[in-house]
């Protein structure tokens, strides 16, 4: 039924929407945090872990500024380069 496309379209859309603002927020938390904080307790990440995961929402965040329109997409890019590391699937 069209109530049920509708429903489902708008509710992908928003969730989408909400998710590139979680990615915001998060990326610029991750920028806050030097490096060494992250690598120290109670964090205790190695550096390679901290330069996945900057590297992972640098990547994510950019994704949203294209989506929103405030940078323009470019060349092909796979956005999963980074991401995917911390998902545990490659």
């Amino acid at each position: 039924m069209r109530v049920d496309i509708d429903q489902r379209a708008g509710t992908l859309a928003v969730t989408l929407r909400n998710a590139f603002a979680e990615v915001d927020r998060f990326a610029a938390f991750l920028a806050t945090l030097p490096d060494a904080d992250l690598e120290a307790a109670p964090y205790n990440y190695s550096s390679t872990e901290v330069a996945q995961l900057k590297s992972a929402f640098g990547d994510l965040a950019r994704l949203a500024r294209i989506y929103r329109g405030e940078e323009a997409g470019g060349n092909a890019y796979d956005f999963q380069t980074f991401a995917k590391l911390l998902t545990g699937v490659l």
